[in-house]
């Protein structure tokens, strides 16, 4: 006999997040980071668990690592926010994500003392968001925007005159 011609069927599923952590990239010399997926439980996704490793650092000087929030849903906005940790700060910390879009996040580690951490979780909640109006018609926002006003110290005694202004801050 020349052989046996056998034929198989394969059936198959694929997944993909609706958000990931994806380009991790260090300023560190000394640091690393990757990014392990699936590991970080959030409210309503699985985006996975960014480890920053960032070396040896001196006292008081900032070091930075960046990495991308990326939603990869087509209809669903999410909304993302970090738990506060001693000496890390991600910029921004709050913030929304938009169907298809992404946002470049700042890990910053700065410690006035010496510290050492071996291994520690800081999670990210990320849940899924609704809004009143179309979503065309809402602005990106995170927690870094600020609406800009002027306002006067003086008050004006007419409308010729004009008056001393300083700008306010506030967040948005």
């Amino acid at each position: 006999s020349s052989g046996i011609n056998a034929e198989y069927g394969v059936v198959g599923e694929g997944y993909e997040d609706d958000i990931t952590l994806d380009n991790v990239r260090g300023s560190s010399k000394q640091g690393t980071a990757f990014v392990e997926d699936n590991i970080l439980e959030s409210v309503t996704a699985d985006i996975g668990a960014v480890h920053l490793n960032f070396g040896d650092c001196a006292i008081n000087e900032l070091h930075q690592m960046t990495f991308t929030l990326t939603n990869h849903s087509s209809t669903d906005p999410y909304r993302f926010s970090w738990t506060p940790v001693p000496n890390i700060t991600f910029i921004p910390n709050t913030g929304h994500l938009h169907p298809r879009c992404s946002k470049d996040i700042i890990a910053e580690f700065k410690a006035g003392e010496p510290v050492s951490f071996q291994t520690m979780s800081v999670p990210c909640k990320v849940v899924k968001i609704t809004f009143p109006q179309p979503l065309a018609q809402v602005a990106d926002w995170d927690d870094r925007m600020r609406i800009i006003r002027w306002v006067s110290k003086k008050p004006r005694k007419s409308v010729c005159s004009t008056a001393e202004e300083e700008r306010v801050a506030s967040p948005s």
